[in-house]
C-alpha cells in the first residue's frame, strides 16, 4: 500500500488516500477529538469501535434512502490498554474538496452558486429521509464531481441518528444552526461565505 496525499485539511488533519494493489483507493479518517480536551487526549476513546460500527450502519442506511453520503467501508481498531482504543474510519475515496476548501478557491460566481444549490438540495435530501447529522459544517460537505456535475456529498456520520419520519422543524433548524455556527467560526468576515449564499445554503 501507498500512501497518496498528505493529510486533509478537514477532520482536524487527521485523513489521508491510500492505493491498494493499484486497485481501489480508500480515504483512511483516523478518529480525532476536538476542542479543549483535545490538549489532554487526542485519538483515546472509550468504546470506540462501537462508534464507528454505528456510523457503517448509519451510511449503509443512508445510501439506501437515497441520501448522499460517503461510502462507508470498514474501520480499523487498535486496542491501547483496557477499554482505551484508537481507530480510523475507512470509506470509499472520492475526488474533491471539502466546500469548505471549494469556497476559498473558486471564483466564479455561477459555479459558487451551482454548488452551495448542490449543497442545499444534499441536506433537503437528508431532512426528508429522517436523518440528523449532529456535526453538520462546511468540513463536511465534500464537492465532488459526478459526470458532467458537480455534487455534494455528507460525510462524518459517526453522531448522526435516523428517525423514522422526515426530520421536524426542531431538528432540521439544529443542524442548521450548526451548519451557521461553522460558517461564522470560519469565514466571520464573510469573504468566502455571503450573508445571501449561507441563507441559501440554509434554506432560510
Amino acid at each position: 500500500m501507498d500512501r497518496e496525499s498528505m493529510q486533509g485539511a478537514g477532520n482536524r488533519r487527521g485523513g489521508f488516500a491510500v492505493s491498494i494493489c493499484d486497485a481501489i483507493t480508500l480515504f483512511v479518517r483516523r478518529a480525532r477529538r476536538g476542542g479543549l480536551l483535545a490538549y489532554i487526549n487526542r485519538d483515546l476513546y472509550l468504546g470506540l469501535s462501537r462508534r464507528l460500527a454505528h456510523e457503517i450502519a448509519v451510511s449503509t442506511e443512508a445510501r439506501s434512502r437515497g441520501i448522499p453520503v460517503a461510502e462507508s467501508l470498514g474501520f480499523l481498531i487498535e486496542p491501547v490498554a483496557f477499554g482505551l482504543e484508537r481507530g480510523a474510519m475507512l470509506t470509499r475515496a472520492m475526488a474533491g474538496m471539502t466546500l469548505w476548501e471549494f469556497l476559498k478557491i473558486e471564483d466564479e460566481p455561477t459555479v459558487r452558486s451551482l454548488v452551495i444549490e448542490e449543497a442545499r438540495r444534499a441536506i433537503a435530501t437528508m431532512h426528508r429521509g429522517g436523518l440528523f447529522h449532529a456535526d453538520l459544517n462546511l468540513h463536511n460537505l465534500f464537492v465532488t464531481r459526478n459526470g458532467e456535475r458537480m455534487t455534494v456529498v455528507l460525510l462524518d456520520l459517526d453522531k448522526a441518528q435516523f428517525y423514522d419520519a422526515p426530520l421536524d422543524s426542531k431538528l432540521q433548524s439544529q443542524n442548521m444552526n450548526r451548519l451557521r455556527r461553522s460558517a461564522k467560526k470560519l469565514d466571520p468576515e464573510g469573504r468566502f461565505l455571503t450573508r445571501e449564499a449561507i441563507r441559501i445554503l440554509a434554506g432560510d
